[in-house]
């Protein structure tokens, strides 16, 4: 009788060890920053973005992620303008560093706004923000990231996308002809 007790106590100092060595393995979660956002398209209605992050993830054996969820921000002048929002996943994440990129499109009548200044300074601001949620074990923490991006913009890929008619009346005013 008294040895399993005994045996009973090894076993559960055992667990609880293998049970501790778990949590301190899985308790980090992954660094997850903005790398970039891309204009793919832009027209008056809507642009196609391309949003890259960076995950460092310091877990021994790859992980799954259920999803990221996103919101894009206009940031120009004083105020902000939600432009688009949303998720993607799943996916893998493995040990060490990876880039992730999704796409990302924007319907709305900030658009507009945004559009002229990206012509008359060849970019556009954006405010990226959202979580990164992945799967330990059935646990899901969302892991934040936000950050203010610049997008650079071709002038002539963005007249091309409006149309030419309105592209050459959007040069014109520019241009004060």
């Amino acid at each position: 009788m008294d040895r399993r007790i005994l045996y009973i106590g090894v076993i559960l100092i055992i667990l609880v060890i293998i049970g501790a060595i778990g949590v301190s393995l899985f308790s980090h979660h992954p660094d997850v920053t903005v790398r970039g956002c891309d204009i793919t398209s832009l027209n008056l209605s809507s642009a196609s973005l391309n949003v890259t992050l960076g995950l460092n993830s310091s877990y021994p054996i790859p992980i799954p992620v259920k999803k990221i969820g996103y919101a894009v921000q206009y940031t120009g002048g004083d105020e902000r303008i939600r432009l688009a929002e949303g998720e993607t996943g799943p996916f893998v994440l493995n040990p060490g560093f990876q880039e992730i990129s999704f796409p990302v499109t924007v319907s709305h009548t900030g658009v507009i706004g945004s559009l002229l200044e990206t012509v008359s300074n060849g970019e556009i601001r954006l405010h990226l923000s959202g979580s990164v949620s992945p799967d330990i074990f059935g646990f899901s923490p969302a892991v934040p990231f936000q950050q203010d991006v610049i997008a650079p913009v071709d002038i002539p890929d963005i007249i091309a996308g409006i149309g030419p008619q309105a592209g050459k009346m959007l040069l014109g005013r520019l241009l004060g002809i």
